[in-house]
């Protein structure tokens, strides 16, 4: 494959995306934008198109949702017309975003051009004059990438601020539950039991099973980078593994006793209401309240 050099779109830091592509069915490339990836574009269109139409003759009529080549995975989306959009992207990020960013791909393509683009789109495109469409589309991806900026930057501080609150919410638990309890239960009793359920939770997740609960009751992230998982994936860890906690300390000694240090966690809410309404973490609240 020719190489031709491309340089990254000026300004744009989205580490994840590393380039997309509008293709017709039959290879011929509509639009594309590459992020660093130097290849020949036209030759990279064909093959990516070829592979799309093996896929649905050998494979059925969905075709190939993705596939990695080396470090780079590529996720595919079919639309009528006979139009293929390609999103590349680092192979360690869920194909779940990069179908986000296909379907965002997809609504700038409809949303973004006026009647008279459509119009000449309709008339030229199955001659391969795509120019004047590639060239109005290049004018406005601006917004498109800017968002996906803005939401990058964004998902990242709410992972941020979802693993501190639950760090605070279960260090305060654990170490008021092991001075409450120490003298019936050995620290032992307490701890490897919730060890067990992490460890059961956090199965078959890489990231997540980095999580450690230390001998003292705190909760121990390691080098978990937030950014090789979506935020409902932790969310979703993170909310179980709180949740299995307190169920643990309920069979161990009670609800009652289990529901007053509970209330110690009030002060945490109360100081994180903000954060708490953005990560939407409402339902947490009210079953620690009624509990």
């Amino acid at each position: 494959m020719t190489n031709e050099s491309v340089k990254p779109e000026s300004g744009y830091r989205n580490i994840i995306v590393k380039g997309f592509w509008i293709l017709r069915s039959s290879g011929q490339s509509i639009y594309h934008k590459s992020f660093g990836i130097a290849i020949d574009e036209h030759l990279f269109s064909g093959f990516l198109s070829a592979i799309q139409s093996f896929a649905k003759s050998e494979i059925g009529e969905k075709g190939i949702e993705s596939m990695d080549m080396g470090e780079i995975r590529f996720v595919y989306l079919a639309v009528p017309f006979g139009i293929l959009f390609v999103i590349a992207g680092d192979k360690r990020y869920d194909v779940k975003l990069y179908d986000k960013y296909l379907t965002d791909l997809k609504k700038f393509f409809m949303t973004y051009l006026e009647d008279e683009i459509w119009n000449f789109f309709f008339k030229n495109y199955k001659r391969g004059e795509m120019d004047f469409f590639s060239s109005h589309l290049e004018e406005n991806i601006g917004k498109l990438t800017t968002k996906w900026e803005i939401e990058l930057i964004t998902e990242m501080s709410n992972k941020e601020h979802l693993l501190k609150i639950y760090e605070d919410l279960i260090n305060t638990f654990v170490t008021n539950y092991i001075e409450t309890f120490g003298r019936l239960l050995t620290v032992e009793d307490i701890i490897n039991p919730i060890h067990d359920n992490i460890k059961r939770i956090t199965k078959g997740n890489s990231e997540l099973s980095k999580i450690e609960i230390s001998i003292r009751g705190i909760i121990n992230y390691g080098d978990i980078d937030p950014e090789k998982m979506d935020i409902n994936t932790l969310a979703s860890a993170l909310e179980n593994i709180f949740w299995a906690i307190i169920d643990l300390a309920k069979e161990q000694v009670g609800e009652k006793p289990v529901n007053l240090i509970l209330k110690k966690l009030y002060f945490i809410i109360n100081k994180n209401k903000g954060l708490i309404r953005e990560l939407n973490l409402e339902d947490l609240v009210i079953k620690l309240l009624i509990s």
